[in-house]
Protein backbone atom coordinates (compact mmCIF):
# COMPACT_ATOMS: atom_id res chain seq x y z
CA UNK A 1 0.00 0.00 0.00
CA UNK A 2 2.98 2.71 1.33
CA UNK A 3 4.65 1.64 -1.90
CA UNK A 4 1.47 2.50 -4.36
CA UNK A 5 0.64 5.50 -2.37
CA UNK A 6 4.35 6.85 -2.85
CA UNK A 7 3.95 6.50 -6.66
CA UNK A 8 0.45 8.26 -7.01
CA UNK A 9 2.00 10.52 -4.31
CA UNK A 10 -1.33 10.40 -2.07
CA UNK A 11 -1.69 8.88 1.57
CA UNK A 12 -1.79 5.09 1.79
CA UNK A 13 -5.15 5.95 3.60
CA UNK A 14 -6.22 7.26 0.47
CA UNK A 15 -5.05 4.75 -1.65
CA UNK A 16 -6.84 2.00 0.49
CA UNK A 17 -10.17 3.73 0.01
CA UNK A 18 -9.77 4.20 -3.21
CA UNK A 19 -8.85 0.75 -4.16
CA UNK A 20 -11.76 -0.42 -2.09
CA UNK A 21 -14.04 1.76 -3.65
CA UNK A 22 -13.06 0.50 -6.87
CA UNK A 23 -13.75 -3.50 -5.95
CA UNK A 24 -16.69 -5.28 -7.46
CA UNK A 25 -19.28 -5.75 -5.90
CA UNK A 26 -18.60 -2.95 -3.05
CA UNK A 27 -21.06 0.01 -3.25
CA UNK A 28 -20.21 2.09 -0.11
CA UNK A 29 -17.46 2.36 2.13
CA UNK A 30 -17.56 3.06 6.11
CA UNK A 31 -14.65 5.69 7.10
CA UNK A 32 -14.65 6.66 11.03
CA UNK A 33 -12.30 9.92 11.44
CA UNK A 34 -11.26 11.61 15.06
CA UNK A 35 -10.29 15.09 13.13
CA UNK A 36 -10.96 17.42 10.78
CA UNK A 37 -7.31 16.31 8.86
CA UNK A 38 -8.50 12.90 9.05
CA UNK A 39 -11.38 13.83 7.59
CA UNK A 40 -10.41 15.51 4.97
CA UNK A 41 -7.05 12.78 3.98
CA UNK A 42 -9.61 10.45 3.85
CA UNK A 43 -12.28 12.35 1.15
CA UNK A 44 -8.95 12.88 -0.57
CA UNK A 45 -9.65 9.18 -1.78
CA UNK A 46 -12.10 10.30 -4.37
CA UNK A 47 -9.42 12.26 -6.35
CA UNK A 48 -6.75 9.11 -6.65
CA UNK A 49 -6.04 7.94 -10.41
CA UNK A 50 -4.42 4.41 -10.06
CA UNK A 51 -3.86 2.65 -12.86
CA UNK A 52 -4.32 -1.15 -13.93
CA UNK A 53 -0.89 -2.19 -12.87
CA UNK A 54 -1.16 -0.84 -9.38
CA UNK A 55 -4.83 -2.36 -8.91
CA UNK A 56 -3.77 -5.79 -10.48
CA UNK A 57 -0.77 -5.24 -7.06
CA UNK A 58 -2.98 -4.05 -4.80
CA UNK A 59 -5.07 -7.31 -5.53
CA UNK A 60 -2.43 -9.78 -5.66
CA UNK A 61 -1.03 -8.74 -2.01
CA UNK A 62 -4.19 -8.72 -0.61
CA UNK A 63 -5.60 -11.87 -2.54
CA UNK A 64 -6.33 -14.72 0.95
CA UNK A 65 -5.95 -18.42 -0.27
CA UNK A 66 -9.54 -19.69 1.12
CA UNK A 67 -8.61 -23.56 0.20
CA UNK A 68 -11.03 -26.37 -0.18
CA UNK A 69 -13.81 -25.78 -0.53
CA UNK A 70 -13.48 -22.32 -1.75
CA UNK A 71 -10.63 -22.89 -4.52
CA UNK A 72 -12.64 -25.96 -5.65
CA UNK A 73 -16.11 -24.28 -6.40
CA UNK A 74 -13.78 -21.09 -7.99
CA UNK A 75 -12.76 -23.95 -10.53
CA UNK A 76 -14.46 -22.53 -13.71
CA UNK A 77 -15.85 -26.40 -15.07
CA UNK A 78 -17.19 -26.41 -11.52
CA UNK A 79 -18.95 -22.81 -11.64
CA UNK A 80 -20.06 -23.52 -14.80
CA UNK A 81 -21.68 -26.89 -13.65
CA UNK A 82 -23.15 -25.39 -10.29
CA UNK A 83 -23.94 -21.87 -11.69
CA UNK A 84 -25.11 -22.90 -15.35
CA UNK A 85 -21.89 -20.83 -16.59
CA UNK A 86 -23.67 -17.31 -15.38
CA UNK A 87 -21.48 -14.48 -13.84
CA UNK A 88 -22.81 -11.34 -12.75
CA UNK A 89 -21.04 -8.15 -14.24
CA UNK A 90 -21.53 -4.75 -12.20
CA UNK A 91 -21.46 -1.80 -14.10
CA UNK A 92 -18.21 0.61 -13.68
CA UNK A 93 -20.06 3.48 -14.03
CA UNK A 94 -20.81 5.14 -10.68
CA UNK A 95 -21.62 8.41 -8.93
CA UNK A 96 -20.14 8.84 -5.52
CA UNK A 97 -22.03 9.86 -3.20
CA UNK A 98 -20.78 11.15 0.59
CA UNK A 99 -23.15 11.36 3.74
CA UNK A 100 -22.14 12.70 6.98
CA UNK A 101 -23.87 9.91 9.21
CA UNK A 102 -23.00 11.38 13.13
CA UNK A 103 -21.02 13.91 14.62
CA UNK A 104 -20.70 13.01 17.95
CA UNK A 105 -18.37 13.88 20.38
CA UNK A 106 -15.43 15.33 18.20
CA UNK A 107 -16.31 12.28 16.29
CA UNK A 108 -17.37 12.26 12.65
CA UNK A 109 -18.54 8.91 10.91
CA UNK A 110 -19.09 8.98 7.11
CA UNK A 111 -20.57 6.79 4.31
CA UNK A 112 -18.72 6.93 0.80
CA UNK A 113 -21.48 5.56 -1.47
CA UNK A 114 -21.00 4.27 -5.21
CA UNK A 115 -24.06 3.62 -6.35
CA UNK A 116 -24.22 1.56 -9.43
CA UNK A 117 -26.02 3.15 -12.72
CA UNK A 118 -29.09 1.61 -14.31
Amino acid sequence: MKTVAREVGRSPSQVALNWVLNRPGVLSVIIGVRTLEQLEDNLGCLDVALDAGQLRRLEEVSTIDLGFPHAFLANPSIRGMTQGGADVELPQLYTVQVRLLRLCGGRAELVIERPTLH
